[in-house]
């Protein structure tokens, strides 16, 4: 190529990457490295990876909002808000393994042992009691997100 013509840049998905590497997700081996400590890491950030897509997904951001926001909601939708808001816990839970990592401590054992309790308890029939349990299913969220906020 002349040295007056520039070459095109690589782009991959319309982002120039510094080097070309491969996805982190794929098998790499590295001369002399523990396998099973590679793999615990791998494992650690698909973890962390799956609770922030929980986590930063515009719907969890609504859903708290309806529920902890300034309108009560309709009686009529307590029970799907319990359901969405059970699926979103569970996901949350299942995935803050590294919380204790990070944040070792009575506290973040607490939250996550009760969210995972939340998660588990059915809606109660009469309204007030429902509106109830479901500001409590929502607080447990929300601390679960502000616990993976915090600094370690």
């Amino acid at each position: 190529m002349p040295a007056d013509v520039v070459s095109p840049l690589l782009t991959v998905d319309g982002f120039q990457p510094q080097c070309a590497m491969p996805p982190w997700s794929s098998d790499l081996t590295f001369a002399g490295a523990d396998r099973q400590l590679l793999h615990g890491l791998r494992e650690d950030l698909s973890q962390y990876q799956r609770f922030c897509e929980a986590a930063d997904a515009e719907e969890t951001f609504d859903l708290l909002d309806e529920i902890l926001g300034l309108t009560t909601p309709d009686a009529v939708r307590e029970e799907a808000l319990a359901e969405e808001l059970r699926a979103l816990l569970r996901k949350l839970v299942d995935q803050c393994g590294f919380l204790l990592a990070r944040s070792p401590g009575e506290q973040t054992q607490r939250a996550i042992d009760r969210a995972r309790e939340l998660a588990r308890m059915p809606l109660p029939a009469p309204p007030v009691p429902a509106l109830g349990h479901l500001r409590r299913l929502a607080w447990a969220a929300a601390f679960l997100l502000e616990l993976e906020e915090s600094p370690p």
